[in-house]
Order: structure tokens, then C-alpha cells, then sequence
């Protein structure tokens, strides 16, 4: 009895020791040019998370450690601190100031690590995230009566990806929330990859009236690999723009359709861009502030500049009736097809067709190139772009150039690869470099370099 009541007095002191830290007073900070942009939008401004204390100053407990959340609604400006449901309002702002009240009466906190947030209309949302060693598909609306974060019921749960971006993207205009795969972790569990989880590849809309969750079909593989492997994601109103291989890109889900943004330059401006700042993007500028320099920014990126690629988000999706009637259809026509062979008597000498010699060779430079990363990789090392450079020949011609060159042969020889050895797999993988994360390295898997070997040492006896 005595341990009992000594647990229950330290649960009491903990929540209360929770409550008091710094939490009902209220924040003045100063204001500034993004957060006015913010507060004077007409249009729909999506949720942004920066670093602990970008905009709200906290000194103690629990609130100094959490990511920041923007959410801008209509009427208001809310910033809710990250794996909590502690959420405070903007009470007053002037040219100078802005001020901040907490208004919720929630105590719990790590159970929603990296939730995507966003709002409708004054209604606010997070979805998803990590806590408790799982992630979850939870989605959670604020109670502005009872001041607290409620559970908005569902017909099933879809757990979204949080880490190493969060793949979630709502469309205010027709409130629905957009997931192009399940990604599920389980710390307890050793099937489950560590850190990114065990992927599912189906895609999925809730409607955020009837709160039910409509299977789309499977994500396109592409997809899955941006998606996966990105630095960075910003929703915007055609859908997620993430970046990934210094390259960004455009998740449009309303038109089931993937972009690439046709100017490198800008991919990279954004790739160097410090971690933790404040990111919106709106019109045709992404908009940043970075809160350790108090440095604004904007960087234009015009939507419309995005280029399509060939695969779709999510591939096409086939009913069972579809199919069978497909069959069906298919095996009509074959037996018509037999039937017609077998009713004409032609006496005809039937000759064995010969299989023409299949040829297809890497050029001598593609050869040269191979046989510099296999003794790379065989050292376990990798190839610089540098040393890239100098074995094609490339090492005097501008950047621009020498990046065109070295693209189209590292194409080239995947591609060839795939044909040959009848693989998805690349031959020539590249990965950060571990003296500045910038840059990309590149190297031949050692499971892949027999293969290749024999095949090259086979085509000299030929020769």
C-alpha cells in the first residue's frame, strides 16, 4: 500500500512539475517580416515546423527541447510545440510584437514525434508520427471546449512515413488527406527496417467529412525511392514537393502525376539551406526564416516549371471483374485464332526459326569507367567526381558539361546492365560523401562486380 501511494504522489508531482514549466505565461516575441506575411495571408498557408525555440523562447523543462509548429488559420496563428499537444495562440501582434497564450490543458507529450499538421478552415489537425516506440496512424483535432487534442475516429488506420520526411499531403480545397504508402515501425518487433520501417505499398485518400480512408492503388516504385530517400518535403498546393539527389521534385496527387523541377540551381539553393528554419512555400517563392541568423528569405520556384515525368504516383488499379473479363476476352480471341489455323490446310515445309545473335556492347569509355570502380570497390572505396571526371575525359570542360556527361554515361551503363543481366538493379550506385554531405561519391556493389567481370573478360576473348 505504502509503494502504491508513494508511485501515485510522484505521478501527481510529475504532471504538475509539467503544468508549471513556463507554460501559462504569456510569450512576447518580436515580430517580424515572415510572421507578418503570414498573419496578412488570405490564402491557405500550410503548416510549417522549425527548430526548438525558432519563434516562442522557452528556458526550462520539457518545452525547450520541441520542434516549433506554425499553424495559420483564417482568424488565427497558432504554434503548437512538436511530440505534444501543448498549443499556443497568438493573443495580440503589432509591427513590433507579437504575442502568444497557451490555451490547452494537455499534459502528455512524445506520442506524436513528427505528426504532419495541418488545418481546416479553424479546425486544427496532426496526423500520424512516433511515439512510445511505434509509429501511429492516429489523427488527432483539436477541442477548442475542452481545450484538449481528441481522437478523430476513422474507419481504419493508415500510418503515414515521418522519418526521413513525412509523406502526408491534405488538399484544403476538397479536405482530404493524401498518403502514397504505409509506413510502419515497431520497435519491438525484428522484422521492421530500422529508423525508415517496413513499407506498404498501398495509397490511400480520407476524406475528412465522412473521416473514411479510400484505397487507391499501389505507389509507383519511383515514387516509393524519392519519397524514402528525401532530404526534404514542403506541401504546397499542387501537392508535396520534396527534394531528393539534389534534385526537387512534385508529388501531384490530384493529377496522379510526378514532376521534376527543370532548374538544378534552385534544387541546390535549397539543398544547402540551414536545417531547422521555417519553410512555407505560396505562390511562386518559398519563403524561409532562419532563426538562428534572423536572416529572411524567399527563393522563387514557379510551380509551373515542374516537368513531367513518365510514371504516375499510384499505378492504375484493376478490379477482379476487370481482369476476368480481360481474360475472358483474351482467351475468345485465342480459341478463334486455333480454330482458324486448324481449318486451313496449307502444306507448307515448317522450318525452325534461327535466333539472331543478340549484340550489345558498353563502349570503350563505359568499359574504362566499370573497371575503375570495380578496383575502387574491391578496396573498398569509392570514385570522386573528380576521379569520375579525369577516366572520361572530362576533367578540362566546364560543370555544367562534365555533370551532362557524366549523367548520360552513368545512364548509359545502368541501362545496358539492365538488359544484359536482366536486372532493376544499377550497376553504378552513388552515396553522400562522408567528408561533405553535398557531394555524392560512387561505387559497384561487391555482389555485382563478378558478374560484370566475367561478362567483360568474355567479350575480350571474343574480340
Amino acid at each position: 500500500m505504502k509503494s502504491f501511494l508513494k508511485y501515485w504522489l510522484f505521478f501527481i508531482i510529475s504532471l504538475s512539475s509539467t503544468k508549471a514549466q513556463d507554460s501559462t505565461a504569456t510569450k512576447s516575441v518580436r515580430n517580424n517580416d515572415f510572421l507578418k506575411r503570414i498573419i496578412n495571408s488570405k490564402e491557405y498557408v500550410y503548416s510549417s515546423i522549425g527548430d526548438a525555440n525558432c519563434i516562442l523562447p522557452f528556458k526550462e523543462g520539457v518545452f525547450i527541447e520541441k520542434g516549433q509548429t506554425l499553424y495559420k488559420t483564417p482568424k488565427n496563428l497558432y504554434i503548437r510545440l512538436d511530440g505534444t499537444g501543448f498549443l499556443y495562440r497568438m493573443v495580440y501582434h503589432n509591427d513590433s510584437t507579437i504575442a502568444f497564450n497557451r490555451i490547452d490543458n494537455t499534459v502528455n507529450f512524445n506520442y506524436n514525434i513528427g505528426a504532419y499538421s495541418f488545418s481546416s478552415g479553424e479546425d486544427l489537425y496532426n496526423y500520424g508520427g512516433y511515439g512510445f516506440w511505434k509509429n501511429s496512424g492516429t489523427i488527432r483535432r483539436y477541442n477548442f471546449k475542452s481545450n484538449e487534442w481528441n481522437a478523430a475516429l476513422s474507419d481504419k488506420e493508415i500510418i503515414n512515413q515521418y522519418n526521413p520526411i513525412n509523406n502526408a499531403w491534405f488538399d484544403p480545397i476538397e479536405n482530404k488527406l493524401h498518403v502514397p504508402f504505409k509506413t510502419i515501425i515497431n520497435d519491438g518487433l525484428k522484422d521492421n527496417e530500422p529508423q525508415k520501417g517496413k513499407v506498404n505499398d498501398n495509397a490511400f485518400t480520407l476524406d475528412l467529412a465522412s473521416m473514411k480512408w479510400q484505397n487507391n492503388g499501389k505507389a509507383n516504385k519511383n515514387v516509393i525511392e524519392i519519397v524514402r530517400n528525401s532530404d526534404l518535403a514542403i506541401s504546397t498546393q499542387r501537392g508535396l514537393m520534396v527534394l531528393f539527389h539534389e534534385q526537387l521534385y512534385l508529388i501531384d496527387f490530384k493529377s496522379n502525376k510526378v514532376f521534376q523541377y527543370d532548374d538544378n540551381t534552385t534544387a541546390q539553393n535549397v539543398f544547402k539551406m540551414d536545417k531547422g528554419q521555417l519553410l512555407y512555400h505560396q505562390g511562386k517563392l518559398l519563403h524561409a526564416y532562419n532563426p538562428r541568423t534572423k536572416i529572411i528569405d524567399s527563393i522563387p520556384i514557379d510551380l509551373s516549371r515542374f516537368v513531367a515525368l513518365s510514371y504516375p504516383v499510384i499505378e492504375p488499379c484493376y478490379s477482379y471483374l476487370s481482369i476476368m473479363l480481360i481474360t475472358a476476352f483474351l482467351i475468345s480471341i485465342i480459341i478463334l485464332i486455333i480454330r482458324k489455323m486448324r481449318g486451313s490446310k496449307l502444306a507448307k515445309e515448317k522450318t525452325k526459326p534461327v535466333k539472331p545473335e543478340f549484340k550489345f556492347n558498353f563502349s570503350e569509355t563505359e568499359i574504362a569507367l566499370i573497371n575503375m570502380l570495380i578496383a575502387k570497390s574491391q578496396q573498398n572505396l569509392t570514385a570522386t567526381i573528380s576521379e569520375i571526371n579525369y577516366t572520361l575525359g572530362v576533367k578540362d570542360k566546364n560543370v555544367g558539361m562534365q555533370k551532362k556527361i557524366r549523367s548520360d554515361v552513368f545512364n548509359s551503363i545502368n541501362e545496358k546492365y539492365n538488359i544484359l543481366f536482366a536486372s532493376d538493379d544499377v550497376l553504378i550506385k552513388s552515396i553522400r560523401s562522408s567528408s561533405d554531405k553535398r557531394y555524392f561519391e560512387y561505387m559497384i556493389d561487391k555482389e555485382m562486380i563478378e558478374s560484370i567481370t566475367a561478362f567483360l573478360a568474355s567479350k575480350n576473348e571474343k574480340q
